[in-house]
């Protein structure tokens, strides 16, 4: 009898109250972009200065830059021409860590996001991928002479279509 009670007070004390932490946003094939992921990348884009057109923030939102990232990747796949070496991951990370001054602050960075340094070089390998992938398939010059944009979408125009795609909506809190 007593443990009965002691069982419903354990239950009975409290509500329990569940929130939703992320979502998914999309779906690549297998391969998930999350709501995170989108806030994330808003913040890369921002400090990582690759200079390369297709991380820009003004050509498409961070939404779409990851979905065309994963489609990328999965062209890429594992062919050892895409992965970048090893020290340019290291001297990216180092000039993206740099940018913080103190180790403190990037710490803190990378603890917000719940981060390490290595799995933020993971980050930025998968970033270097999608760029060395579209380096060696797209006309050398074609950010010079600004037809970088139109290439871009005649070549993604051609390759979506080999991977399911899905958008996930956002349900609305009475549903």
């Amino acid at each position: 009898m007593i443990r009965s009670f002691v069982f419903f007070m354990l239950f009975s004390v409290g509500s329990a109250h569940a929130n939703v932490v992320d979502r998914i946003v999309a779906v690549v094939e297998k391969d998930l972009v999350m709501q995170s992921d989108v806030r994330f990348e808003e913040i890369v884009s921002g400090i990582d200065d690759s200079g390369h057109p297709f991380w820009d923030q003004q050509r498409s939102t961070p939404t779409q830059r990851l979905i065309d990232a994963a489609v990328i990747r999965k062209l890429a796949g594992t062919v050892s021409l895409y992965a970048p070496p090893p020290e340019e991951v290291i001297d990216r990370l180092a000039r993206i860590r740099a940018r913080f001054g103190a180790d403190a602050g990037w710490q803190n960075f990378l603890q917000f996001w719940g981060l390490n340094d290595v799995n933020f070089a993971r980050l930025l390998r998968r970033r270097m991928i999608v760029e060395r992938y579209l380096n060696r398939n797209m006309q050398p010059n074609s950010s010079e002479n600004g037809n970088w944009d139109a290439e871009f979408n005649a070549l993604m125009q051609q390759v979506r279509g080999r991977f399911r795609i899905r958008m996930i909506p956002k349900r609305s809190a009475t549903q």
